[in-house]
């Protein structure tokens, strides 16, 4: 998508198979330069003097545009963004008290099962693990568009209604996730940025190099923006309503997730599909290898993949659903084959995959903390002005990290069964590199993962407070010591006014 030009070199050297050139002069040389640097500085404006083919170029373009578009047989819609945050020890009275202030309750708005709150607090107490189901929330006064009565809550403005759930994923960690079903006009946004057509421009490198970007390069980089303002969405309710975990930590590395609908074809299809040249509006919204696509069942339509060019790779999930290859089995119970179905039907499959992703990114983020945590407190970089300071971070440090060690020992412990995630997430498999193994499915790679992790935060944390120990004792002694000077010193002081004061004494006496 893109290329590089930088400076032209110097003439070569002269070969024996070949005339020699006659010697560039000092002036041809400065002005060779001298125009590459006014090229350098100001690409698009002399963008003719860089395409020697300016008619290629256009052509080039306009069969870029065309092959980025999504076909008129085609329709993309966006439907929905999923956000999931996870709640430790430290946030589990906040939680309690936002969901008893929501007033959530499951079974389509009754109280016959307890709010949410309770729940949370009877699962912390006593549970193993289970989930609540709010269900749809909506906006004030919009309820009656809904058969079943419906909890509600103030909404964004790009937002029609709320699907939530709540999984309980050990007894210290919950995670809520929370589906923003988008409103329709929102809902075309990739497909419009797919749909203009873009011209290629240049830009500058600090090495004196220009890149071509192509159309296609454009619109990828549109379709990335547009993504990263939609994730904003999820992160901005959950930071006023339910902050958690990453609310506290860092909002950017929320868990989340976005639903992409198509009619005939799936977004991420097989190989010999994603090959084909006309369709390279599916890699321009997911771009990513066979290996990295879990695909669901037969009939279900479903696939999704972790690959989204986001800056610093959080984790969010690009899920397909192709209306297509949805069987009428599949959503029978659930009525027309309407939007809001195959939203209903895809939230089902995908909302336990979430929670279980939400448990990694809980993981990745304390083991990226606790390494921080270490850089930023070793002994060396304790001075003596700086003693003070260094307490007051290590107690920040336990303060904050007070259900880490608890949190990633039961997700161990939960990981060590595969079938712990086999219910929310057996249904998706993805080919293998390993011939002995043709498929991989994504509980298994989710459990295997989840140890992995769980057992580096869980040496990483012992570690670190291993050293903060150590640490806090090497400051302990040093201001000991500083006490023990300073009473040196003020010992002698209070011996050398006693001398005095006896001296004068003597000297006053008759």
């Amino acid at each position: 998508m893109t290329s590089d030009l930088t400076e032209p070199d110097e003439p070569n050297e002269k070969s024996p198979d070949v005339t020699e050139p006659v010697p560039d002069s000092w002036l041809s040389k400065l002005v060779r330069k001298i125009k590459w640097r006014i090229k350098w500085l100001l690409p698009n404006i002399f963008s003719n003097l860089l395409e020697t083919e300016s008619s290629f170029s256009r052509d080039h373009d306009l069969l870029s545009n065309q092959e980025s578009r999504v076909p008129e047989t085609e329709e993309l819609r966006i439907q929905i963004i999923w956000g999931a945050e996870v709640y430790g020890p430290s946030e589990t009275e906040s939680l309690c008290e936002n969901l008893a202030r929501l007033g959530w309750t499951a079974g389509s708005g009754s109280s016959k099962r307890g709010d949410a709150s309770e729940w949370v607090r009877r699962q912390r107490s006593y549970g193993h693990g289970g989930w609540y189901n709010v269900g749809i929330v909506s906006s004030p006064g919009d309820s009656h568009k809904y058969f079943l009565p419906t909890n509600e809550t103030k909404l964004p403005d790009k937002v029609d209604y709320l699907i939530v759930k709540i999984y309980q994923l050990t007894p210290a960690l919950t995670s809520i996730v929370v589906g923003f079903v988008l409103k329709e006009h929102v809902s075309t946004i990739y497909e419009s940025k797919l749909s203009k057509t873009r011209t290629r421009y240049y830009e500058r490198t600090k090495r004196q190099g220009i890149f071509r970007i192509s159309p296609e390069e454009i619109k990828n980089r549109d379709i990335i923006k547009s993504r990263q303002d939609l994730r904003n969405i999820a992160q901005d309710w959950f930071s006023s309503q339910l902050p958690g975990y990453f609310c506290n930590s860092d909002i950017h590395r929320l868990p989340t997730a976005e639903l992409i609908t198509t009619n005939n074809s799936p977004l991420l299809p097989d190989v010999k599909i994603r090959c084909e040249r006309s369709d390279r509006w599916r890699d321009i919204i997911a771009p990513c290898p066979p290996h990295d696509i879990w695909s669901s069942s037969t009939g279900l339509g479903v696939s999704f993949t972790s690959r989204n060019e986001l800056k610093d790779d959080p984790v969010h999930l690009i899920i397909c659903l192709c209306k297509a290859e949805v069987s009428d089995d599949a959503i029978k119970y659930r009525g027309d084959r309407s939007n809001r179905v195959f939203v209903s039907h895809a939230a089902e499959l995908m909302e336990g995959v979430i929670s279980n992703f939400a448990g990694l990114g809980f993981l990745t983020e304390a083991l990226k903390n606790l390494r921080v945590s270490r850089t930023s407190l070793e002994i060396r970089k304790v001075n003596e002005d700086g003693s003070l300071l260094a307490l007051e971070k290590i107690q920040a440090f336990f303060d904050k990290s007070l259900g880490t060690p608890v949190v990633a020992a039961e997700l161990r412990n939960r990981s060590e069964h595969v079938s712990n995630f086999a219910h929310d997430c057996g249904l998706f498999t993805s080919p293998s590199w390993r011939t002995d193994d043709p498929q991989r499915t994504i509980s298994k790679e989710l459990c295997q993962h989840t140890n992995s992790l769980a057992k580096q935060v869980i040496i990483e944390d012992h570690s670190l407070r291993e050293h903060l120990e150590q640490l806090s004792s090497i400051i302990s002694v040093r201001e000991s010591i500083k006490a023990q000077r300073k009473m040196e010193k003020l010992t002698i002081c209070a011996l050398l006014v006693a001398i005095i004061s006896a001296l004068i004494t003597i000297f006053q006496k008759p």
